[in-house]
């Protein structure tokens, strides 16, 4: 390995630059030219062992443009596009290029299937990028999910239809799909007047995917294959990943004949099978190496090499996508798979998947929540502690208010951890309490919560009640109305990143929205196995409304437990036999079950064993029969019903009868 190593150094000293008249182009079916490389832009998910920067992609595509490149690919879900934006314009403005040279691609993510909101996503997106069209507009995937990340019935036929009128408006140049398979794209082709001129397909040395590549020989279809170096590279391989690696004796000897790195055979075998690699990098000396493939030619024999590790290994397979329908690969076991959205860092521990809001932002699935109770005093440090665990744990989102009395904590519990973990990659909420309800008191009271904070900014900044209250305990007239429009004052300043709700229920969100409003981001409400208010979660997930569960837990323990609460207990004998099957806890199961629900759980805890145990639920999945069991626990009973609120006319809970 050191023997190559100094190989590649060695010749990234004498990188030459491609002229774009030698890169080979594609024609399209739609009668276009799309050049035969591009510089991919998904930098994967970012663990907190590296710290990202805001101009990383900007330069690359920079270097990529002077390097010959000019065939960018990004994504909406990527987060790039306005970095991709960013360099292509400055290239442009420089006269290094022109906006005709260059072949800009992007896609459509999930969450915008349906037809009428696929313009404006890519609205969107060209916003981003600060372009008038993109030469290329896939649909990323032939699965529909909404923001909270359950799936929706939208077919990926219906969605077609949408990209060729985004097509016709000029807004799109060609459109294409990615990650579909042959019989998606017959039946899709078998439906529509317009065929996909591209499909961009995960293909390395692992998965060549022969059969696919002949069917769109076939169809004129042109294939571009992200993920090219697949598992070469050690430090990205997973343990069960087949050969080769980067110091393969073989691959070594044939990049020496040739004088070039083992990546740049492998990009150009993929070119000799009429395949557009999009390598992604954002080392100048290997985005320039990796066009550095247009000047040298394999041999049969070189070729039958490559050939030979197809394995039909996915490095990308998103098995928590299993249930779909539109599902485009080979199911397996979903109860016994590792979520794909998992990210895993070198010390062993986890961050939690990103959920997308509908204003654009991502929020973790897991949070941390702070709340010990009314009748619980913290210590000075205890909260600040649990905070610092948590990062260290992996957790990246943590939930707060200003009514617990304990934002300071939490903000020198984050400050403490501020050094290792960049402060965009921590999620924090914290909520307006009911003394605060009048318009122009939100934007004071979140100074307040962000002076204790220490923070310049909080990602989320929810309304805690829609009662408004008095210090005194008078209610406070203030209609909630008032109040949203105040929680968009403070958006509008940057104070907050995204705005939402807590304890509100389906017609009071009707309101705000039919009064002209912003569409809240979030709800947060009690959602636990007792309390599991499916009308609600189904209204959230029609408009598009992620929701946070607070007390998680419920009942379970019988030291919180109430004594008209109904079962189950943390020792119920189909809780602990499922939790032994998985060789996990109870709690454990519940969080993962409200996970499986499409809830981001906020439990809360002051022990560093259990604030490890809460996050460590990502390695598992339940079956529908131990879903139904959890299910049946459903009592509708709430352990905060504040009763002492029901006289206030905007009272969020079903009132029972007196």
């Amino acid at each position: 390995m050191f023997v190559y190593k100094l190989f590649m150094f060695v010749l990234s000293l004498s990188a030459t630059v491609a002229s774009p008249g030698s890169i080979k182009t594609f024609k399209l079916n739609d009668g276009r030219d799309m050049p035969g490389i591009g510089l991919g832009t998904w930098l994967g998910f970012i663990s907190t062992n590296r710290n990202t920067k805001s101009d990383e992609v900007e330069n690359a595509v920079k270097w990529a443009i002077d390097a010959g490149y000019r065939h960018i690919d990004t994504a909406s879900i990527y987060d790039t596009e306005d970095q991709v934006g960013n360099a292509i314009n400055k290239k442009i403005a420089e006269g290094a290029v022109k906006r005709e040279d260059l072949f800009v691609t992007t896609k459509l993510w999930n969450d915008a299937h349906a037809p009428y909101t696929v313009l404006p996503a890519l609205r969107n997106s060209l916003k981003k990028l600060n372009l008038d069209y993109v030469d290329m507009y896939l649909i990323h995937w032939p699965i529909a999910q909404y923001l909270n990340g359950t799936f929706y019935d939208v077919d990926y036929l219906e969605t077609w239809e949408a990209m060729i009128a985004v097509q016709k408006k000029g807004l799109a140049k060609s459109i294409g799909v990615s990650n579909f398979n042959i019989a998606m794209l017959e039946r899709l082709i078998s439906n529509s007047r317009v065929k996909p001129a591209n499909l961009q397909v995960e293909i390395n040395l692992n998965l060549q995917q022969p059969e696919l590549l002949e069917y769109c020989k076939e169809q004129n279809i042109v294939v571009t294959g992200y993920t090219p170096f697949g598992s070469i590279f050690p430090n990205r391989a997973r343990i069960e990943a087949p050969p080769p690696r980067v110091d393969d004796p073989k691959l070594v000897d044939i990049a020496n004949k040739y004088n070039k790195t083992v990546p740049q055979i492998v990009l150009r075998y993929l070119v000799e099978l009429n395949i557009i690699p999009i390598p992604k990098t954002i080392t100048k000396s290997r985005v320039e190496q990796n066009i550095d493939i247009f000047d040298f030619k394999l041999t049969q024999e070189e070729r039958d090499l490559f050939k030979s590790y197809d394995k039909n290994y996915r490095t990308i397979e998103p098995k928590m996508w299993q249930e779909s329908p539109y599902y485009p690969f080979e199911k397996k076991n979903p109860s016994l798979t590792h979520d794909e959205n998992l990210i895993t860092f070198s010390n062993g521990n986890i961050l939690a998947p990103k959920l997308k809001l509908n204003d654009g932002r991502e929020i973790p699935a897991l949070a941390l929540g702070t709340w010990l109770g009314n009748n619980t005093k913290p210590s000075s440090n205890e909260v600040e502690l649990a905070v610092q665990w948590a990062i260290e744990a992996g957790y990246r989102h943590i939930d707060t208010a200003w009514a617990y009395k304990i934002e300071d904590q939490v903000g020198r519990g984050l400050a403490n951890k501020f050094p290792d973990v960049p402060r965009n990659e921590i999620f924090v909420t914290t909520k307006l309490w009911n003394d605060r309800h009048a318009r122009d008191a939100v934007v004071p009271a979140l100074r307040e919560s962000l002076k204790k904070l220490n923070l310049d900014y909080v990602d989320l900044y929810l309304i805690h009640w829609p009662v408004g209250q008095f210090a005194n305990l008078t209610y406070d007239p203030t209609d909630y109305l008032e109040t949203w429009r105040g929680m968009m004052d403070a958006k509008e300043l940057g104070l907050t990143k995204s705005i939402g709700l807590s304890n509100f229920n389906e017609q009071m969100i009707d309101r705000i929205l039919e009064n002209g409003l912003e569409m809240p981001a979030v709800l947060q409400v009690e959602l636990n196995l007792n309390l599991q208010q499916p009308e609600l979660l189904e209204y959230c997930k029609q408009k598009n409304i992620v929701v946070m569960g607070y007390t998680p837990f419920g009942s379970l323990f019988y030291s919180k437990a109430k004594p008209n609460a109904p079962p189950p207990r943390v020792d119920d004998p189909a809780l602990v036999k499922i939790a032994e099957k998985y060789n996990k806890t109870v709690p454990q199961i519940t969080l993962r079950y409200l996970i499986e629900l499409g809830v981001i759980p906020i439990p809360k805890s002051l022990t560093k064993s259990r604030i490890e145990q809460n996050i460590d639920i990502f390695d598992f999945k339940l079956t529908k029969e131990e879903k139904l069991v959890l299910k049946s626990f459903d009592r509708e009973y709430r352990t905060i019903p504040q009763l002492k609120w029901l006289d206030n006319p905007f009272y969020p809970f079903k009132r029972p009868h007196m």
